[in-house]
């Protein structure tokens, strides 16, 4: 199961800067909605008064100073790297100053010295570098920086820099101030924030993509509605393909699952398997068995145990166009498919479903391959299609093994290859999502006549 980590960073009181009302309580509040609405495994808060993290040999104090923020992201992730593991999500939030220096973006601590910001605030650059060697390929951030009370601090927003590998949600575009509202008693990105990731049904924002499209439609009648001036929040992304990043799995649906597919059906296509195995580790992290993932990392780990055995590369050639082709058909039918009402369990069955198995005789030699043509009809819902396997032992058949039909290819051409001599019984059957209902079976011997 995905482990998920979060930091909480928001300041109030500042040394050298005018200080803001509600970067505490906003650090407080994501503090809060990780432990007991997100149920994370691990959250660190850097507050005025926020308790010290326990380490060894020496606790690390928590308030947002430039030496104890550096101190615990240099101890935690840089010198212990692979904490977290691909799967696992690591979210940083922060609430406070902004600034821009020399084409670089910082955050500006409790101490940080404007007129010395490279020595004395940390570098947004420094801070993902250390969350991406935790381990974890899911690392998230959102800035809720360029604060200011009066709306008149310009030209200093954050944002213009990019950052491989990460989520960055920034509170604002660049050269705009991101604002607090006495009568929200927070700052407004991050109540809405905060509105956002609470959200259910069909306005969840449980990917990047929603949770983006969320805070940019917000924020801004937020702030009209209050007489401020614009503020535009917005996502950066790199790769671009965690647009559809799931952040939180329990409110994700089935279409939002289908789009993280299509995706490393076409990274797998295009040859880059390791993101084609990210994807589908997305994919079992929220729900847990999908076929599909287990067939696609299934796949993927097949090809390197090729290569390492270096086997002979034509196969995997067509195994690879046959993916192609497959692509090729792989449209929005399936997403609509389950857009739609799934039937009751008394009408299920009322169409009459039908299958039909053909071989091209009924014994085999032990070095032949079994060719079953299938179709599959009058089936309009279902789990999916199985063609099964099954051997002879004494007055039973047992099971040996299957093969999937996806719903969108109802017709075809499979093979099998027993291993042993004797009588096999192959099988058609369909999952109506409440039991399995055989349609056709066949059988055949298996011999060592040749």
């Amino acid at each position: 199961m995905a482990k998920n980590w979060g930091i909480a960073i928001g300041i109030n009181t500042y040394t050298n800067l005018q200080p803001l009302q509600y970067g505490k309580a906003d650090a407080e509040a994501m503090r809060d909605w990780f432990e007991k609405e997100a149920s994370f495994d691990k959250v660190f808060l850097f507050t005025e008064d926020s308790p010290e993290i326990k380490t060894r040999p020496n606790p690390i104090p928590t308030k947002p100073t430039f030496g104890h923020v550096r101190r615990f992201l240099r101890s935690q992730f840089q010198e212990k790297k692979s904490l977290l593991k691909p799967g696992d999500n690591l979210w940083f939030f922060f609430a406070g100053h902004g600034r821009r220096e020399g084409g670089r973006d910082y955050l500006m601590l409790s101490d940080s010295d404007p007129g010395d910001v490279t020595n004395t605030a940390i570098e947004v650059n420094f801070v993902t570098s250390c969350l991406r060697e935790c381990g974890a390929d899911n690392v998230v951030l959102f800035l809720d920086a360029c604060r200011n009370q009066e709306g008149t601090r310009k030209g200093q927003g954050i944002g213009l820099e990019k950052h491989q590998g990460v989520v960055i949600f920034y509170s604002c575009s660049a050269n705009e101030s991101s604002y607090e509202v006495q009568e929200l008693a927070h700052g407004v990105f991050t109540k809405v924030l905060l509105e956002g990731l609470s959200s259910q049904g069909e306005r969840n924002c449980a990917t990047v993509e929603k949770l983006e499209q969320y805070l940019q439609e917000k924020v801004p009648y937020i702030v009209y509605k209050y007489r401020k001036q614009k503020q535009n929040p917005y996502a950066s992304v790199e790769p671009t393909s965690k647009q559809h990043l799931i952040l939180l799995p329990q409110q994700a649906t089935s279409i939002d699952i289908e789009k993280i597919k299509k995706e490393a059906f076409s990274a797998y296509v295009n040859q880059d398997s390791r993101l084609s195995e990210k994807l589908w580790l997305r994919v079992l992290a929220v729900s847990p068995g999908d076929e599909d993932a287990l067939n696609g990392l299934k796949r993927i780990w097949l090809d390197e145990c090729k290569l390492e055995h270096q086997i002979e590369i034509k196969q995997l050639k067509e195994e690879v166009e046959l993916l192609k082709q497959q692509l090729e058909q792989y449209d929005n039918q399936k997403i609509q498919d389950l857009k739609q009402t799934k039937p009751s369990d008394t009408t299920s069955l009322a169409t009459k479903p039908r299958a039909n198995l053909k071989i091209d005789k009924k014994t085999y030699n032990q070095l032949e391959p079994i060719k079953v043509s299938f179709s599959f009809e009058n089936i309009p819902y279902s789990e999916g299609y199985f063609i099964k396997l099954f051997i002879q032992d004494r007055e039973y058949y047992k099971y040996l093994e299957r093969q999937n039909i996806k719903p969108a290819e109802p017709t075809g051409t499979i093979q099998f290859r027993p291993q042993t001599l004797g009588y096999y019984q192959i099988e058609a059957s369909v999952d109506t999502g409440t039991q399995f209902v055989i349609l056709e079976e066949l059988e055949f011997k298996v011999t060592d006549d040749f």
